[in-house]
């Protein structure tokens, strides 16, 4: 890879900051496609070859600031046997983990670059309290860093529009009843629309229909015969049979469908 093509995925900051790398990754380590290797390397190989000071075949690149994720050379250099990333540990205060975001020009939002749960920031850090390894949702992680107590309440959510912010700043925590009233207002929650929608989709793609669910319930027989006659499968004969699917009900959001 090309100097100008490497640097340009790279989250330059100060000379004794990370640096962290924003292209591919893999098992929370920086990766980059290595045309003399032909293969899928280590950033930091890619980055010592780059700045003049190739890492041996026979050596790993390991890193001071213990963040796979960094590409200052000033934090890598070359070690006997692969590196150990010391993973919880590295992040123990609110600048620890600020070091692992990336912050975009304009944008306020510390956005992770760690390990996601869906869309959502998934942060591994060292509990102020016990000392030991644990992880949260990043809001949460952000909250108890900052404050140094475990959060008690009930829901952490984020205030701004990105899932995977860790910002303290964007943070807020309350009740169940509260997240909810949030997430309502700002049109996060399904309405009986959205999910009368999402379940016509689903019933779209479906074999069955309340006029094929009508005639297995007034067949006699087996399940699995009704399901053969049919073309649908014995549980959902069963189901249907039972009344858990494909039921009209007066206040169902779902009772004009169909």
């Amino acid at each position: 890879m090309k100097a100008k093509v490497f640097w340009k995925r790279v989250d330059r900051r100060g000379p004794d900051d990370c640096w962290l790398w924003l292209g591919d990754r893999s098992g929370g380590r920086a990766r980059v496609y290595d045309r003399a290797r032909g293969k899928t390397t280590a950033a930091a190989r890619v980055l010592k070859q780059i700045v003049g000071d190739p890492i041996p075949d026979d050596m790993h690149p390991h890193f001071r600031c213990g963040c796979c994720m960094c590409c200052n050379p000033a934090h890598v250099f070359a070690a006997r046997g692969p590196y150990l990333a010391p993973g919880t540990a590295s992040i123990k205060t609110l600048d620890d983990l600020y070091q692992r975001c990336r912050v975009a020009p304009g944008d306020d939002c510390w956005h992770w670059l760690g390990g996601k749960s869906g869309k959502a920031a998934k942060v591994p850090y060292t509990d102020p309290e016990s000392g030991k390894p644990t992880s949260a949702q990043g809001a949460r992680a952000a909250l108890h860093l900052r404050k140094g107590t475990r959060i008690r309440e009930a829901r952490a959510w984020l205030t701004c529009c990105s899932e995977d912010c860790c910002n303290p700043a964007h943070a807020t925590v309350g009740t169940t009843a509260q997240w909810g009233a949030h997430a309502k207002q700002a049109g996060r929650l399904k309405t009986a629309a959205k999910q009368a929608a999402a379940v016509a989709a689903g019933r779209s793609r479906a074999k069955a229909s309340f006029a094929i669910a009508s005639a297995i319930r007034a067949m006699s027989g087996t399940n699995r015969e009704a399901g053969e006659a049919f073309g649908v499968s014995r549980q959902t004969a069963c189901a249907i049979r039972r009344g858990q699917r494909w039921v009209k009900t007066a206040n169902s959001v779902f009772s004009q469908m169909g």
